[in-house]
Formats: structure tokens, sequence, C-alpha cells
């Protein structure tokens, strides 16, 4: 008696055989019976071969559907025992996918996303909480449609720490008035300006060096002035670089603290989002993604502009953190 493995073998090659015009019609016949169990818009994940697929991808894709076919280009027996591994390790495709749809929901609650390029501290800001960074020209490309999310941050999470969300956004902005900036008060600043330098040199000599620019003329001989004239233009093009992005934020207002739900929620979703040590990213950065050129192996490995987390194992616990997304999101506010 043939195995599981044996029968879809079998099934895939009869299906192989069929003239195109059955294939065609035998996936019409699929796609009416799936069509009432179809959401209006979101992705459809394939487990299934080529033969299997072909049509009904098609004709989602057509109608607007983000198409998911993680294990493409692996046999039917192959896929098989893929999916009874699964059935016992996390699922980070779901799970991905999952994140995406919260943040939708999110944006949707805060009535789009902003740049920080048009925000300031006279908005309405809550205290604290996390930031979600997307970046334009990086597309997902396996968990669905829209802009991926490049960088994920949060303070205050010493337990003496006062800093406001605001504040921590401010630093990653730079100076509205001068369009500069600091790029000792934020590591994402530092990392970018690295990559940019990469690209169009030269990287100032005091770039990164040192807890402040006095601090670093000192250690080279440099005056003040000179120091900060040396920075000064990477700055402005750091500052216009991430002013570019769009965010999102949540609204995370517990205690400052290294156990906080925000220290929680990011160390989480940089894992979820980090491309480090996997043959097959879910969403994978652009041939042109500017941390491409950092000078972190981890940003390059990871896709993320993050520094902390990013090589850290994707284990999802029970209840599942995305359940605690979802419940901070839905306490929100509408602004």
């Amino acid at each position: 008696m043939a195995g599981p493995e044996e029968v879809i073998e079998l099934y895939e090659q009869t299906l192989k055989r069929m003239p195109v015009k059955d294939q065609r019609q035998w996936a019409d016949q699929v796609l009416r019976r799936l069509a009432p169990h179809l959401p209006e818009t979101g992705s459809i994940c394939f487990l299934a071969g080529e033969a299997d697929r072909r049509f009904l991808a098609r004709e989602l894709e057509r109608r607007g559907y983000a198409v998911v076919v993680p294990m493409a280009g692996l046999v039917s027996g192959t896929q098989l025992a893929c999916l009874t591994m699964a059935n016992s390790m996390p699922d980070r495709l779901t799970d991905t996918i999952r994140f995406y749809k919260l943040l939708d929901y999110l944006e949707l609650r805060l009535g789009g996303t902003r740049t920080l390029a048009q925000c300031d501290g006279s908005m309405d800001w809550p205290e604290r909480g996390v930031n979600f960074f997307f970046e334009p020209g990086e597309e997902r490309s396996g968990s669905g449609r829209g802009l991926r999310v490049v960088c994920v941050g949060t303070h205050a999470l010493l337990s003496k720490s006062r800093r406001t969300l605001w504040q921590r956004l401010r630093q990653h902005r730079g100076s509205a008035k001068s369009s500069g900036g600091d790029h000792r008060g934020s590591i994402f600043r530092r990392l970018v300006g690295a990559a940019l330098a990469r690209q169009e040199p030269p990287l100032p000599c005091t770039w990164g060096k040192a807890n402040s620019l006095r601090q670093a003329a000192s250690q080279l001989g440099m005056t003040n002035a000179e120091a900060r004239s040396a920075e000064s233009d990477l700055e402005r093009r750091v500052s216009c670089y991430i002013g570019s992005m769009p965010f999102v934020w949540l609204d995370v207002g517990d205690p400052p603290g290294p156990d906080s739900l925000r220290g929680l929620i990011k160390k989480n979703v940089v894992a979820l989002l980090s491309g480090h040590g996997l043959e097959s990213p879910v969403d994978r950065p652009s041939a042109v993604w500017l941390g491409r050129d950092s000078d972190r192996e981890l940003v390059r490995s990871s896709g993320l502009w993050n520094n902390r987390h990013v090589d850290e194992p994707y284990e999802p616990s029970q209840p599942s953190w995305l359940d605690t997304l979802e419940r901070q999101i839905e306490a929100m506010r509408s602004r």
C-alpha cells in the first residue's frame, strides 16, 4: 500500500500530465470552492507543489492577493517532511504575517504613519512607547505586500530613566532648525551615517568616536569647531534619510525598567524579523538596501538597523507575545 508521500507524488504527476486546458478548469473549480472562505484582502500561503498552485496563484494575484510560497522549489515529499517537522516548531511565517496585520491595525488607530521630518514635540505623543520604522523601497517579499519594518525602538529601559517617547524620537530626527543632529545620542543615526559614508565617502574621522564631540575632538587633537564641521554634512544627510522614513508608534506606558513590556515587545519583534543566520528569511532586504553597506555584520545579516536582539533565536512564548501586542493596540485611543 502506498504511503502518503507516494500518493501525493502520484497525484501531482497526474495533474502535470493533464492538458493545460484541463489544469485551468481544475483550478477554476478549486477557486470557486475556496471563494466563500477567502478574506477580502491579504496574503494567501500555498503549501503545495507548483502544479497545484500555478493557475490558482496567478488568479489570486490578479485579484489583489499576496501569494506566499515558503517552500517553493521543494518536491512534494520534502514539503510533507517540512510540514511534519513544522508542527513542533514555531511558525515564523505565520507570526510575521500576523505581526504586519497588527501594524496595519495600529496604523488605522493612529490615523496613518508619520515621518520624523513632519514631527515636533507639540504633537499628541504618549509618554512612553515602542516605535516601528519602515524604509521607502524596502518591500516585503514573503509575508505579504507593503513596506517592511527596518528598525524597532523603545526607551526608558533603565529604572531611573525619565526619557519620553518624543525625546527619543527627537534624538533620531536631529535638529529641526539646522537639519543636523548628534549620532552619539542615537545608534540608529550612527549606523545609517556609517552606511551613507560607505556609499559616498568620506567618513569623518570623528564619527562614532567617544561619548561626546568634545571628547572625540580632544582624542584626535582637533578643536570642537573642526570636529563639528567635519561631521556636519553627514549629520544632515542622516537627518534627511531617517526623516523620510514612515513610522508608527505604540503607546506602552508601563514604568521604566529592564523588565518593561516595551522591552519585551521590542525584543520579540526584532528576533522575529531578523534574518540573521537564516537561509531563507521571510522578508529579504532589497538588493539596494542601504544597510548592505553597513560596517556592522549584524545589520547586513539581519536586514535591520537594530544593534541588539538581532542574533537571538525567535522563541514565541505562551501565551503569545503577539496576543499582548494586540491587546496593547486595542487599548490605545484613536488619534
